[in-house]
């Protein structure tokens, strides 16, 4: 049975995080890699809330499968959201900026398939990289795919039941909340909602110490220059 209760209460600590607009200049007046960093994580937040509610609403009216894509997609955004946050924490423990963060946020944001275009980055390494942080999320990631994909799992092993007794194949929606499996679904989207909310509190509360950072990397650039 699905745990309205709970999913209810997550969703709504997904909701008081999200805000109406950002402020350009909160962090720095100097550097804008923090305004992109606050930009984009405050945007991937509408973006969670917007899926976890679709998720909700599907499940409810016992849209099993169709909420899994959904819930897929939760993996990949919490793995974008790492990979700003991995990058944010070694800067932070070396108390110096490590890497591009113009670059990766520009690849982040704007990145896309599109050719001539920033080349958008590679989810399937992020994931790998979330997994070592979460063991266990590449697994579950991969088994919610072979739903996704019209494989087995999300085809005929939902929405079919052979009858060998009496030679028939029933077609019907198989895996519904009273499914075993369902139980494995609702703690994908709990574990994303959970792990979202975390990346997200550790961004927002790092980014004023973050922006000191860009700022006097801007300060020994500009005096190598001179």
């Amino acid at each position: 049975m699905y745990d309205e209760i709970t999913i209810k209460k997550k969703i709504n600590e997904l909701q008081s995080l999200k805000t109406d607009f950002i402020n350009h200049y909160q962090y720095s007046k100097v550097s804008k890699i923090p305004f992109k960093v606050h930009s984009f994580i405050e945007i991937i937040n509408c973006r969670m809330i917007d899926f976890c509610e679709a998720i909700d609403i599907l499940i409810k009216n016992n849209h099993v499968v169709p909420s899994l894509p959904l819930i897929r997609a939760l993996f990949e955004n919490i793995a974008i959201s790492n990979r700003i946050v991995s990058a944010i924490e070694n800067s932070l423990l070396s108390n110096k900026l490590v890497e591009n963060f113009d670059d990766l946020i520009t690849i982040i944001s704007f990145g896309t398939r599109y050719d001539g275009e920033d080349m958008s980055i590679n989810i399937l390494t992020q994931i790998d990289n979330l997994d070592k942080k979460y063991k266990g999320i590449k697994k579950s990631y991969n088994s919610l795919c072979e739903f996704v994909h019209p494989n087995w799992d999300g085809v005929g092993g939902s929405y079919s039941e052979l009858n060998e007794n009496d030679n028939t194949t029933e077609i019907l929606k198989l895996i519904t909340t009273e499914h075993l499996i369902f139980e494995m679904f609702e703690s994908y989207f709990l574990l994303c909602m959970e792990i979202h909310i975390f990346l997200t509190k550790y961004i927002i509360s790092n980014l004023k110490d973050f922006a000191v950072l860009c700022e006097a990397n801007i300060k020994t650039n500009t005096l190598e220059r001179t």
